[in-house]
């Protein structure tokens, strides 16, 4: 008897089928492998945005003087806005610290999270944009002279969920000084 060569009809479509249920596994592999690269590319760009803005924050701070006359009287520890004098200089004829501004004028600049989560700066020359896609801002004082600095900062996934990163940071204020000043 002679042997035929190729393959019967049930044999090719019991391939086919197989074959289509293993595409559909390794597409859906896939799917779920794709949707999970954009969430950690969505929490990457989050914790990154949260690093840039506790950078800009706490260069914005380091120059600051504060200390309490030179900070809102009403200060608690913490706070969600903050407000503070910033060291501009030394005047060496006189031996004073220099502010901006000045002690005497009673004003101050200003660091606060607007409604639509940006954070501004506020100075009797004007506002300034510090930061965008924040929902929480936090700052603590630590006596004597360390101030925590917290924000949350939120970005959107691949399906448009909110991811929240909260990012802290504390610095040093090597500018606390309080005597001998204007």
């Amino acid at each position: 008897m002679q042997r035929k060569r190729g393959h019967t009809l049930v044999e090719v479509v019991v391939a086919a089928a197989i074959g289509a249920v293993l595409a559909g596994v390794a597409l859906g592999m896939l799917l779920v492998v794709q949707e999970h690269a954009g969430d950690a590319a969505a929490w990457e760009r989050a914790t990154s945005r949260s690093r840039e803005v506790l950078d800009r924050l706490a260069a914005e701070l380091r120059v600051a003087n504060l200390t309490p006359s030179d900070l809102d009287p009403d200060l608690p520890l913490a706070v969600t806005s903050l407000k503070y004098r910033r060291v501009v200089g030394y005047d060496e004829s006189n031996d004073l610290i220099l502010l901006d501004p000045p002690r005497a004028s009673g004003l101050f600049h200003e660091l606060a999270l607007t409604a639509d989560g940006r954070i501004e700066r506020r100075s009797p020359g004007g506002t300034l944009s510090l930061a965008r896609g924040v929902s929480d801002l936090r700052f603590t004082l630590v006596p004597p002279d360390e101030l925590q600095i917290q924000v949350v900062v939120v970005q959107k996934d691949a399906q448009g969920q909110d991811i929240k990163v909260t990012a802290q940071r504390t610095i040093w204020l090597q500018n606390a000084v309080q005597d001998g000043t204007n």
